[in-house]
């Protein structure tokens, strides 16, 4: 298969127009480029873990996947119909002067469609929870307004980071963020536009799948072959058989690289915070240039245990659980 305006940020995040390649080329016979046309028979493949952050409910993930597949599937119509009226194949027609007029054309639709589809959605959800409201319950009901209010900035928050990964469009991306803000009565500079999205990534290194012996890395937090129901544990399938990974396996290779974190930090040398020379007496509490002494290894340490605790709840490790419980965590 071949892609077509694949919009990628990185193996568990992108989305494009997939097309089949004519039997031809993957035989090695020689075909002239403008007599056959390489996308034939589109279809559109959208993968987005950072999908995860948004709500299931008010179908913040069908829009966002709306959105999106509306700009992914414009640009390549736009593509193929200059393929068309030009007697060129899609993959042969990328000179200077198209350059210019997919910018400009991404930048348009970015400015004009996206922008006016994401202000659309969130009137009608905006009237949707005003209408909710009841003088009897009005405590409550603002509260859950408010929350609904941080799911909307959410979902501009994971759109436009997504788009901004195309740099011919991020001016008029942040434009976008801009007005959608506004509309929320959000300044730009509030706290709650300035707070950082978190995206948890906690990657294992070649784990096998014991059904068909395939070895890869796998994202606990952001895999997309992550299975969720709910009140259960997460189940994390093979992409090439969608067996189960081995439960106790992965448990086992947390809890060793736990074990490796923990003696690295308790045989770890110290250091001077201002000099960085590495400490030699053990009674010495002050470098000789007069500042404290500090840790060798960072806050990292800290970060990666309350993954594994959240990845224990998530996963419904036991053992790894019980383990991080006798480990007083800051």
């Amino acid at each position: 298969a071949a892609w077509h305006n694949l919009f990628w940020i990185d193996q568990y995040d992108y989305g494009g127009m997939k097309c089949d390649i004519p039997e031809c080329y993957t035989k090695g016979f020689f075909v002239e480029d403008n007599i056959i046309n390489i996308s034939q028979n589109p279809q559109m493949e959208m993968n987005w873990s950072i999908m995860k952050h948004l709500p299931a409910s008010d179908r913040f993930r069908d829009f966002f996947k709306l959105l999106l597949g509306t700009y992914i599937y414009k640009l390549y119509n736009f593509l193929n119909e200059y393929a068309t009226s030009n007697f060129y194949s899609m993959s042969n027609i990328l000179n200077d002067s198209l350059v210019e007029k997919i910018v400009e054309f991404k930048q348009n639709l970015v400015s004009t469609n996206l922008n006016h589809q994401i202000f659309e959605y969130y009137f009608i959800y905006d009237q949707r929870i005003v209408h909710q409201l009841d003088q009897r319950f009005a405590r409550v009901l603002i509260q859950n307004s408010i929350s609904s209010k941080d799911k909307a900035l959410n979902l501009v928050k994971v759109i436009c980071e997504v788009l901004s990964k195309d740099p011919d469009i991020s001016n008029q991306v942040e434009q976008l963020k801009i007005n959608a803000f506004k509309i929320m009565g959000l300044g730009e500079f509030s706290d709650q536009v300035l707070k950082p999205m978190s995206r948890p990534s906690f990657i294992l290194s070649q784990i096998f799948c014991l059904n068909c012996n395939i070895c890869r890395d796998i994202d606990l937090f952001r895999d997309l072959n992550i299975q969720s129901k709910k009140n259960e544990a997460l189940i994390l399938t093979c992409h090439n058989c969608l067996s189960p990974y081995d439960k106790i396996q992965i448990e086992t290779t947390l809890i060793n690289l736990l074990d490796y974190l923990m003696r690295s930090h308790i045989l770890q040398d110290l250091k001077c915070k201002k000099c960085k020379t590495i400490r030699t007496s053990n009674l010495q509490s002050i470098c000789n240039c007069g500042s404290d002494i500090i840790l060798t290894i960072d806050d990292t340490c800290t970060q990666t245990l309350k993954s594994m605790i959240e990845l224990s709840g998530l996963y419904k490790f036991d053992h790894l659980k019980s383990i991080l419980s006798t480990i007083n965590i800051k």
